[in-house]
């Protein structure tokens, strides 16, 4: 089974697992939680991402709507 959402919707989950945004780089953001910076996470709008589950750099876990973000 695929998970699917649009990025804005991503985005929102990124924020509401308290990661603040810092900064943007074209279109890559980038938040803040606990003095660790994110991995550069796409914004594509309304547009629908894919397979979310493992993405570089982050896990979510749909069922439960947590997500880890952690720097390689």
């Amino acid at each position: 089974m695929t998970n699917t959402m649009k990025y804005t919707e991503f985005h929102r989950l990124i924020e509401r697992n308290s990661w603040k945004f810092s900064h943007a780089e074209g279109s890559h953001y980038f938040y803040i939680k606990n003095d660790v910076l994110s991995p550069p996470i796409p914004y594509h709008g309304a547009k629908e991402i894919g397979e979310i589950n493992q993405t570089d750099g982050v896990n979510i876990n749909p069922t439960s709507k947590s997500i880890n973000v952690w720097k390689h």
